[in-house]
């Protein structure tokens, strides 16, 4: 069943469709012309964004990266060391602790992640187990230095006093 519209409903309702469809299609118009009118900066813009997302997505990936890298190289490290720790042969393990310390050397140097912080602390360790005490302080320095906000920092600021004190650097384990 078809239901008729009244004719003065149509007047009504008609007039305020146009109005609105009027009204949208100025606002368009208007957004097309300044989007002609300013289409070099708004292509700028455009390219701006995605060359921001693009620099974010490499710096993300990269850092990543370098994290698992880092992970690597400390999980190196550790095995290493519980080689070197674990030899019975003096000989071997003399040429496991001349590797072992070339390498922590290296990625001290060389890194600036969770290795090179490991590293130092295994350099100081070892200069302290061979009861070279100005070795192990500056080693427990660099590491204090280097990652202030390390957890391995706070161990290796107590360190750092002892080997001072066994020095025989008394002022400067009191500041340590």
């Amino acid at each position: 069943m078809h239901h008729a519209v009244h004719p003065a409903c149509r007047l009504a309702v008609y007039p305020v469709l146009n109005l609105e469809i009027a009204h949208l299609a100025r606002h368009r118009l208007k957004l097309a012309q300044a989007l002609v009118k300013n289409r070099v900066i708004f292509f700028a813009a455009l390219i701006v964004a995605v060359l921001a997302i693009g620099a974010i997505l490499v710096i993300s990936i990269t850092g990543e990266g370098a994290r698992k890298a880092a992970t690597l190289a400390a999980d190196a490290i550790e095995t290493k060391y519980a080689e070197y720790v674990g030899q019975a042969d003096p000989a071997k393990k003399g040429e496991l602790k001349v590797a072992f310390l070339a390498e922590c050397e290296k990625v001290a140097k060389e890194s600036g992640g969770y290795d090179a912080q490991l590293a130092l602390m295994y350099l100081a360790m070892i200069a302290q187990g061979d009861l070279a005490w100005d070795k192990a302080a500056s080693h427990y320095q660099a590491l204090i230095e280097k990652f202030p906000s390390s957890y391995l920092a706070a161990t290796a600021a107590s360190s750092l006093g002892y080997a001072y004190e066994e020095a025989g650097k008394v002022d400067e384990a009191i500041k340590a």
